[in-house]
């Protein structure tokens, strides 16, 4: 049983059986991230904790299938299926559901997929007449990433044009009149995209009484892959444990892969700026690659600027090498404060 460590090391164990505070587990690559949470979600359980006041968040449906999966085939298949658990976006989704008049949706709201909502950009910017061949305007799935990169790290249009798209920079004021009829249309439908779902979940949390009611539905909330949340995602996160602890975050700097969304590894190397009293477990025990590989991928994760530097190391038996000598965490100077952040501007 996981409860008693049979199946887990000393780290996991660890990870796996602490206590109610919030909790920051670093887990490399092949070191059993995702035992270790569904161990964890099993301890919970065995403490008497409702199945359907635990959360558990992940950033994509594979990963939510992984993970929910493996939850939901514990021992007590009952409480396993009653865990509560999916994507960012699918959570909101439920959530506006049961709570759409309170923030000002209609009771039949659609939602708008990438590619419908790509469209709909592209129809409103016909209507407005901003087509003209002699200007290099994006076409409509870069305009769809600009939207979606501006709304998820709070960056002004501008700034986002400027890095991500130089070559139509100084056509910002004819982006940003597409950005505002897109918007205006979809309040006109009744429709929200994928973007949307996390700004208005955000609304949700943030609101006094509407937020304790989200938060105060879970006793514990666990998110995997925390090196890939964004800021929109990271605030919802403050908002559903503003009045409690209980959270634990599950994730790798060295595996962030989606900063073209608009996610930053910071929010997971700085999460004690987010979350008082937050304490730290590394997995540093590897059942995936030999030594002579972890040897190698020590010694470059050795010389990062910044981040977590654990040591992973070869469990199960093999030829044994000479690991990479151990340096002390690393952190910029200058993190991130929860006051001084950027905040989400409308277009």
């Amino acid at each position: 049983m996981f409860a008693h460590g049979r199946d887990l090391n000393e780290r996991q164990r660890e990870a796996a059986t602490f206590g109610d505070g919030p909790l920051r587990i670093i887990a490399g690559p092949g070191t059993g991230k995702t035992t270790t949470l569904t161990a964890r979600v099993k301890v919970l359980l065995d403490r008497g904790i409702a199945p359907e006041r635990i959360l558990l968040l992940t950033f994509t449906r594979r990963s939510a299938r992984e993970i929910v999966g493996r939850v939901r085939a514990l021992r007590d298949g009952d409480q396993g299926r009653r865990v509560s658990g999916g994507t960012f976006h699918s959570v909101a989704h439920h959530t506006l559901r049961r709570h759409h008049a309170a923030v000002g949706l209609p009771e039949g709201f659609g939602v708008l997929d990438r590619g419908d909502a790509a469209d709909l950009m592209d129809l409103v910017r016909g209507e407005l007449g901003v087509l003209s061949k002699a200007r290099r305007l994006p076409k409509k799935a870069t305009l769809g990433a600009l939207y979606s990169r501006t709304v998820n790290t709070g960056v002004r249009l501008a700034d986002v044009m400027r890095e991500s798209t130089p070559w139509c920079a100084e056509e910002v004021d004819e982006v940003a009149s597409i950005f505002s009829a897109f918007v205006a249309r979809k309040r006109t439908l009744g429709l929200l995209d994928f973007d949307d779902l996390l700004l208005y979940w955000r609304v949700a949390v943030q609101d006094e009484t509407l937020g304790r009611d989200i938060g105060g539905a879970y006793d514990h909330v666990l998110v995997d892959e925390f090196q890939d949340v964004n800021l929109l995602q990271l605030d919802v996160l403050v908002g559903l444990r503003r009045c409690d602890p209980r959270l634990t975050i599950v994730g790798d700097d060295a595996q962030a892969i989606y900063g073209f969304r608009g996610a930053t590894a910071r929010y997971l190397i700085d999460a004690e700026h987010f979350f008082d009293g937050l304490t730290t477990i590394t997995l540093d025990a590897n059942y995936r690659s030999s030594n002579a590989i972890l040897a190698v991928a020590n010694a470059i994760g050795a010389d990062a600027p910044e981040g977590f530097t654990s040591v992973l190391r070869e469990e199960a038996p093999g030829p044994r090498c000479e690991p990479a000598t151990a340096r002390p965490l690393r952190r910029r100077t200058r993190p991130v404060s929860v006051s001084s952040r950027p905040r989400p501007r409308p277009v």
